[in-house]
């Protein structure tokens, strides 16, 4: 058997490829998020001082919403649906629209950057937006945490590496004490 025959069966040649790991977003709030369209509206609630929730869990289900705004007194869910075409992901968009229309949930739903604002509209509010200096100074506070969790997991992963290399380095003397004590020297 030749040898790409024998790399075959321990690796199928679709996998022989490296797949890209998912992209990630960072939002002038803070949020991590999955797409460029999400960093969109994250960024677009944000700039009209819109409060909101990435990821929320959509009440009594394991499901989650893209996003959650609280407007008139009432939760909105916002969802950006990715590429159709995908069966895993047709499902869950369809057990998420059954479960929406079910409950009567209040649900925006975005399919491209076009309509980003538009849509978002009945959240927003017409004019200029209004801010809660209190909500302001609670989203500038939480910003600023985020930083320092970010810079102190930096500063972890830094001395993390600096161990890593002085246990090698250990390692790597005791491995030739062991050498030279069993074999003379090397």
């Amino acid at each position: 058997m030749s040898k790409e025959k024998v790399w075959e069966e321990v690796l199928p040649p679709e996998r022989w490829i490296r797949k890209k790991p998912p992209s990630r977003y960072r939002c002038k709030d803070g949020h991590i998020v999955k797409s460029r369209l999400e960093q969109i509206v994250d960024d677009m609630l944000l700039s009209h001082s819109t409060l909101h929730e990435y990821e929320p869990k959509i009440p009594n289900t394991n499901l989650r919403a893209d996003f959650k705004v609280r407007h008139d007194g009432g939760d909105w869910y916002i969802e950006i649906w990715g590429t159709e075409g995908r069966p895993e992901y047709d499902r869950k968009r369809h057990e998420k629209m059954d479960y929406y229309n079910k409950m009567k949930l209040n649900l925006i739903q975005i399919s491209s950057s076009d309509e980003v604002k538009r849509k978002l509209d009945p959240v927003l509010g017409p004019g200029p937006p209004t801010l809660d200096l209190r909500q302001l100074t609670e989203a500038i506070a939480v910003n600023v945490e985020i930083q320092q969790v970010d810079s102190a997991l930096e500063s972890a992963q830094k001395r993390i590496d600096e161990l890593t290399v002085k246990r090698n380095e250990i390692v790597n003397q005791i491995v030739r004490r062991i050498i030279t004590g069993a074999y003379g020297q090397p």
